[in-house]
């Protein structure tokens, strides 16, 4: 029942819900001692209020929220003051009481969007806030008539013990929960909460006096509050368009400034996220078919035009975006065509229209706070950004931009760099098998009947063995050499995980040694390439074999919207120095090659090719043994069904 709420506040702990849900069971236990302590008798002016009617004035006065930005903080007010105070001088204590429970309680769930645990946080601070607020104004009046000088001070400590009160309540369930608050955020919160809180209870009083001494004019009550509310609106309204002119020159001025597309890419999705204050932004370009380049930020992390796969039968506004060119909104919780977080509140996807075609869109979602919700006007904020990105894009698309230029010169100059390392390791790795294989073949061309039978057929088994591994050097070689010059692709389908990890297990595979390996857990289809998801394992399940421990296994597993496949062995793993330098092109988990016929692609190219199908693949050392995770998108037999 004060003027602060819990509602924006970021925690920061391994367990913050557990953390919040003990310290409400607190609170909520603690109400009625407070309110057993309050007596049962209160002096009254000449009318008494029903504990509906004061719920109706306290669902009025928090509904009637102001939001004041302060040092880059947002402090709410309510009037619920106003209401708390005519309760106390004209209704019973146990009527006050639940008529501010209930009142406070309504305001929550109509007016604001909260979570369980918010909602049950700020029930149970209001309604021992109402018993402290109704305990501290019996103990300062007294036996004193309600009119009597001193019960303006008695309802303005009262309100004013409330607040603090509320204070320390916020502001220790933000410590438990792993929050900070230094002790100057909390004097300057109480202290802007005081204001508010004494003004409103202030007005309550001229309403209890009105009420007494000229009842036909106590709706005058309500003009001050009613003023000073609209007052505020119309100024908030007034900042809010000059600081979105202000921010939107920022905006164009840092996409157009950026000296790459991705540079600008990243601009934008970040100055959107703030102009509409979303928890994250989007902004997806599709290049061919399902391929597209994803620009994300959340205000922790921003990664730019990063290859992803679109998926437009996940969600019902694919068509009304790309195919239409309209802006789409959404109050409810929605999905997404790409592996993003969670949409939990509400959304706005606008399409990038650019001079010939639809570039791709930009997403904005969920509004930070609980008392609003995107609107149209910041559906036009997000349509002009969409607008300077496609310009943005229209540019950096021209092959003799500067931009372009530069970075072909770039790419030039580090395939030069990379010519005499790749000369140099593919002749020895190339060699060794291929001298094998010639050997082998001479010798058994022309010393066949020297060799019985079985030493044959294991002449024929090395000889299928070391072309084998040419083979596998070969495609690595061909990956590598399609995704420099930008021709590499990936067919995502559905794909039968257990099958296909349980036939690359085999012991009849080269790659997979000679023993059977143990297959760990299970995992539902996946939704990419196979003949890549293929090669990726192979990759790994050789590497494990060459430079691994003695028992090897794969583990498989789901995450969220992905599907985990991990290679295990009980190896030394990759020395720390050289952690990054693996999933490097043409480098070694050692710095001296002590295996043949590897030239340091493969798990560059595993990587590459994880992220391609929407995955990744990453390396850790975990209770002595050393893992390398893949994960793919999981496949969806059918479009979740979205509100519209």
């Amino acid at each position: 029942m004060t003027a602060t709420s819990l509602d924006a506040r970021s925690v920061r702990s391994r367990n913050p819900v557990t953390a919040g849900w003990l310290f409400t069971a607190v609170l909520a236990a603690l109400t009625p001692l407070v309110w057993f302590a309050v007596p049962g008798t209160q002096t009254r002016v000449g009318f008494e209020l029903s504990w509906w009617f004061v719920a109706l004035m306290v669902f009025a006065g928090e509904s009637l929220v102001i939001h004041l930005e302060y040092r880059k903080d947002a402090h709410s007010f309510s009037m619920g003051e106003i209401a708390l105070v005519v309760a106390l001088f004209s209704a019973d204590v146990h009527v006050t009481l639940a008529g501010v429970v209930v009142g406070s309680a309504a305001a929550l769930v109509f007016s604001r969007r909260q979570t369980p645990l918010k909602m049950a946080f700020n029930i149970a601070q209001y309604a021992l806030n109402a018993g402290v607020a109704v305990l501290v104004f019996r103990f300062v009046l007294g036996d004193l008539g309600p009119l009597h000088p001193r019960s303006v001070v008695a309802a303005l400590v009262a309100v004013a013990a409330a607040l603090l009160v509320s204070e320390a309540s916020i502001v220790t369930v933000i410590l438990l929960t792993g929050g900070d608050m230094t002790p100057r955020d909390v004097m300057e919160t109480v202290s802007l909460g005081l204001f508010g809180t004494l003004l409103s209870g202030t007005l309550g009083f001229l309403v209890v006096v009105l009420a007494v001494v000229a009842p036909w004019a106590t709706w005058i009550g309500a003009v001050p509050p009613a003023i000073m509310y609209l007052a505020y609106r119309s100024h908030a309204e007034q900042r809010n368009q000059t600081e979105r002119l202000q921010s939107m020159h920022r905006v164009t001025e840092s996409i157009h400034t950026a000296p790459m597309v991705e540079d600008a890419m990243a601009a934008a999705a970040s100055s959107a996220r703030q102009l509409v204050d979303a928890t994250w932004v989007e902004v997806i370009v599709i290049t061919a078919g399902s391929r597209a380049l994803r620009t994300f930020d959340n205000g922790d992390t921003t990664t730019a035009m990063v290859p992803t796969i679109v998926r437009p039968e996940l969600v019902s506004w694919w068509q009304r975006v790309i195919g239409e060119a309209a802006t789409y909104m959404d109050r409810q919780a929605t999905s997404a065509v790409t592996a993003s977080p969670a949409i939990h509140k509400d959304v706005i996807v606008v399409p990038i229209v650019g001079a010939e075609t639809v570039h791709g869109y930009m997403l904005a979602a969920d509004r930070m706070g609980d008392v609003s919700s995107f609107n149209r006007g910041d559906a036009r904020l997000l349509e002009s950004v969409a607008k300077q990105v496609s310009v943005a894009l229209d540019n950096g698309m021209l092959e003799t931009s500067l931009a372009a230029v530069t970075e072909l010169k770039e790419r030039l100059e580090e395939m030069v760099e990379s010519k005499d390392r790749f000369i140099a390791s593919i002749s020895h790795e190339l060699r060794t098998p291929l001298t094998a294989v010639v050997g082998l073949s001479q010798e058994l061309d022309r010393n066949m009947n020297m060799f019985s039978t079985l030493e044959v057929a294991e002449f024929i088994h090395m000889i299928s063995d070391q072309a084998t591994e040419l083979s596998h050097i070969i495609e690595d070689l061909l990956v590598a050499a399609r995704a420099d010059i930008g021709t590499l692709a990936v067919r995502p389908e559905r794909l039968d995980v257990m099958g296909t990890v349980t036939a690359l297990t085999s012991p009849s595979l080269a790659f997979a040694g000679t023993e059977p390996l143990a297959i760990l857990g299970d995992a539902p289809p996946a939704y990419a390439d196979g003949v890549r998801f293929r090669q990726v394992l192979r990759n790994l399940l050789t590497n494990a074999r060459r430079y691994g421990g003695e028992r090897v296994f794969v583990e498989l597993g789901t995450r969220g919207a992905l599907i985990t496949v991990t290679v295990v062995d009980d190896g030394e793993g990759v020395p720390e120095d050289r952690v990054e330098a693996i999933f490097e092109p043409y480098e070694r988990a050692h710095s001296e090659p002590t295996q043949p016929g590897s030239v340091g692609l493969g798990l560059a190219v595993a990587r590459q090719l994880t992220r391609m199908m929407g995955g990744d693949l990453s390396y850790s050392r975990v209770d002595g043994t050393t893992r390398f995770e893949m994960t793919v998108p999981r496949y969806i037999e059918a479009a979740q069904p979205v509100r519209t």
